[in-house]
C-alpha cells in the first residue's frame, strides 16, 4: 500500500518528457539564481570599493580644507605685510623728495644771495678804497 497523498506516477514517455522539462526549468532557474548571486556579489564588491573611495576622498577633502585655511591665513599676513611695506616705501620716497627739494631751495637761496651781493657792488662789506679817497676831504692826491 502506498502512503496517503502520494500516487504512483506511471513512467510514460509523456511523464518522462514532463519531468525532463521540470528538471530543465529547475536547472535554468538554478543557473539564473547563481548568476544573480554572482551579480549581487560583484555589486557588493563594487559598493565596498566605492565606500572605501568615499572615505579616502573625505580624508583628502579634510586635508585640502586645512591647507586652504592655512593659505588663507598666509594670504592675509602677506596682505598686511604688503601694506606696511607700501606705506614705508611711500614715506621713504617722499622723504627723499623733501631732502632733494630742500637742497635745491638752499642752492637757489645761495645763488640769489651771491647775485644780490654782485649787484650791490659789495657795499655791505664797507666802501672800496677808491670810494674812500673820493669822499675824504683831507686827501690832496685825489
Amino acid at each position: 500500500m502506498q502512503p496517503a497523498g502520494k500516487e504512483r506516477v506511471n513512467q510514460t514517455p509523456e511523464n518522462s518528457a514532463h519531468m525532463t522539462q521540470n528538471q530543465s526549468r529547475q536547472i535554468q532557474t538554478s543557473q539564473k539564481l547563481e548568476q544573480c548571486q554572482r551579480n549581487a556579489e560583484e555589486v557588493k564588491i563594487l559598493m565596498k570599493d566605492n565606500v572605501d573611495k568615499i572615505f579616502e576622498r573625505e580624508g583628502k577633502l579634510d586635508n585640502l580644507e586645512v591647507r586652504a585655511d592655512e593659505l588663507k591665513d598666509m594670504a592675509m599676513n602677506f596682505q598686511k605685510t604688503a601694506k606696511i611695506v607700501e606705506r614705508k616705501t611711500y614715506w621713504e620716497k617722499w622723504r627723499w623728495y623733501l631732502i632733494f627739494g630742500g637742497i635745491v631751495i638752499l642752492v637757489v637761496i645761495i645763488i640769489i644771495v651771491i647775485i644780490a651781493i654782485q649787484f650791490t657792488g659789495g657795499e655791505s662789506e664797507g666802501a672800496s678804497p677808491a670810494e674812500e679817497r673820493a669822499t675824504d676831504p683831507d686827501d690832496t692826491n685825489g
